[in-house]
């Protein structure tokens, strides 16, 4: 088990004002896991250097840091927890089988229209 559990702070959320934000404090340092996290997810934006990632679950923003996991956009304390616990739980899942995965030190490659339109045959072709 590298996670054992957290402790978090409530805010007010920026993105939606109906809604809270938080920030867990990790009472373990999962630095060495978030490539593996970023193989695992899709759609990750991962700077190994910084060991910061973040992905978008939910409609919610969550990023990860080697000693804290933030939130956006969540209804209330209880469902923090839920998701919280939700994710120590795949923490330690994936931990336990990284010899399996491949660690990713890159960010997904998130196709936009202005990322598509280099590939797009131009005027006259």
């Amino acid at each position: 088990m590298l996670l054992r559990g957290y402790k978090f702070t409530v805010g007010m959320c920026l993105a939606d004002s109906e809604k809270i934000r938080i920030v867990a404090k990790l009472t373990d340092d999962i630095g060495d896991v978030l490539p593996y996290l970023n193989a695992t997810f899709r759609g990750c934006v991962y700077n190994h250097n910084e060991q910061v990632l973040t992905l978008k679950k939910d409609g919610r923003q969550i990023t990860f840091r080697p000693k804290e996991i933030a939130i956006t956009k969540l209804e209330n304390e209880n469902k923090a927890r839920k998701i919280l616990d939700w994710l120590k739980n795949l923490i330690n899942k994936t931990y336990d089988n990284r010899e399996n995965i491949k660690p990713k030190l890159d960010s997904w490659l998130i196709l936009t229209p202005l990322s598509l339109s280099g590939s797009l045959p131009g005027e006259g072709l």
